[in-house]
């Protein structure tokens, strides 16, 4: 068993935390009365091998987590974006979307605020801060670090640099003067007084610890619902390469109910085609694109540690230009145009389907005609982007120079693999780029299968549910 330690200070404002209300657990009950000791509420008798959910925006409210919780830890703010429609989905696989959160460690950094008052000799630089409780260790202690010089007495606040005080007198109390001045205490944060697991013995076993992401919150990251884990035990972790497939399939399965929704209730609109592009771009791209990216990251950074091994300008000119192309490749767009293109001419087609429909219910008039003429211009012109878009895949791999040529030779690592090196004996991290350059060309090939396939032509097929004509886009 163990115990869960709470400042009374990590109490949050009221707010609904709905990362805590929506993810799965065991709701632990409150320590009766909620009696305080120290300032803080202990909850006792946790399970040893538990993860614990802290809610810090109602009274403690705590959970034990779910045994076979996953955490998914994501790298960037862009993949963020991938599974932010899905967060619920998400967690009704118990699967939660976390980031790493850093304890502060406040002996560290009050004695570093202590220190900013000295100079590199150990003397004071302002004698203000030699009288009766204006020590460094007291304004320390009212997270206050120095930064002014023998003439000026400026400190400013460790948690907000905006904070800043001055024109210190005899009789002046550095916390107090801290928080009348900007209402702030600053190591009464709950940033600062974080929740923290305790053994028998009440000492502190926090493991790791993590923020719940949910973008239903008042903030982009909730910051108000933690996670905690033991420091002995392993926490059942997982990226967005180990879970795409679960992901996709969630992503899916959401736009195809949404499609599904919007056709049963005859919402044929701009909102409902703007879900065929999105499920144009995941059933066919998403995967392949998410690959993308993380093997031309990681082909990047071989090359940036290869690059100074290379004995010529030449070669440096080569590996700078590959990185750079690779950085600016414009795959993304290419295949936003293509999708956009698709889902173009098919809305187009709907719209003339539909006004020829209503003009024969409701007789011709010229209004008529006027809308059928904008619907049939609407059609030809997507008619013309797809066209000259096939126009170029039929010769072309891609309308980017740069990667069709790449895709032509049949691997990026051709580019090193003639002539650029005098070594006679392998040189391993030579092959490795070299390997990692053929599977970043693999995937741009079948990008690039993709694109082709879909800017072929297809045939049209009666819509029964809708009772319209509509563009078919093969699901690959």
């Amino acid at each position: 068993m163990m115990g869960l330690t709470l400042s009374s200070s990590f109490m949050a404002r009221g707010l609904p935390c709905l990362s805590y209300d929506s993810t799965p657990g065991k709701e632990v009950s409150a320590p009766r009365g909620l009696r305080y000791c120290n300032n803080r509420v202990v909850f006792k008798r946790l399970p040893a091998d538990a993860s614990v959910l802290v809610d810090a925006c109602d009274l403690f409210r705590v959970k034990v987590l779910d045994p076979d919780t996953t955490l998914l830890l994501l790298n960037n703010e862009h993949e963020l974006d991938d599974v932010e429609p899905i967060l619920g989905d998400l967690r009704a696989r118990k699967i939660i979307v976390v980031e790493p959160v850093d304890r502060v460690d406040k002996v560290a950094t009050k004695q570093a605020l202590c220190k900013s008052f000295y100079d590199s000799e150990g003397a004071l630089i302002n004698s203000q801060f030699a009288l009766p409780g204006l020590s460094p260790d007291e304004m320390a202690e009212a997270g206050l670090g120095f930064f002014g010089d023998a003439s000026d007495d400026s400190v400013k606040c460790h948690h907000d640099a905006s904070h800043v005080l001055a024109n210190w007198q005899s009789g002046d109390h550095p916390a107090e003067k801290h928080f009348v001045s900007y209402a702030c205490r600053c190591f009464d944060q709950p940033s600062y007084n974080l929740a923290c697991l305790t053994d028998d013995q009440g000492n502190d076993i926090t493991g790791h610890m993590y923020q719940v992401i949910d973008r239903t919150n008042t903030s982009i990251y909730c910051r108000r619902a933690l996670v905690l884990a033991r420091r002995d035990l392993p926490v059942n972790k997982a990226t967005l390469k180990t879970l795409e497939l679960d992901i996709d399939t969630l992503y899916l399965n959401k736009l195809d109910r949404s499609l599904k929704r919007k056709e049963a209730a005859g919402q044929i609109d701009e909102g409902y085609f703007a879900l065929r592009r999105q499920l144009l771009f995941v059933s066919h791209f998403t995967r392949l694109f998410r690959t993308f990216k993380w093997l031309r990251d990681e082909y990047v950074d071989l090359l940036s540690s290869f690059k100074q091994r290379l004995l010529m300008a030449e070669q440096v000119a080569v590996a700078d230009s590959i990185t750079v192309s690779l950085l600016a490749c414009p795959v993304a767009t290419e295949i936003k145009d293509v999708v956009s293109a698709l889902v173009g001419l098919e809305k187009a087609r709907w719209q003339e389907a539909e006004q020829k429909h209503a003009g024969r219910s409701a007789g011709r008039n010229v209004w008529a005609a006027r809308r059928e003429v904008c619907d049939l211009q609407a059609r030809k012109s997507a008619e013309s982007v797809l066209a000259e878009l096939t126009k170029v895949y039929a010769g072309n791999h891609f309308c980017d120079i740069f990667l069709n040529e790449l895709v032509v030779r049949g691997s990026l690592g051709c580019l090193f693999s003639d002539g650029y090196f005098t070594s006679t004996t392998r040189d391993e991290a030579l092959v490795q780029l070299l390997e990692k350059g053929t599977d970043l060309t693999g995937v741009l090939a079948d990008i690039a299968a993709k694109l082709k396939a879909l800017t072929e032509p297809k045939p049209k097929k009666r819509n029964k549910q809708l009772g319209r004509w509509k563009f078919l886009i093969s699901n690959g």
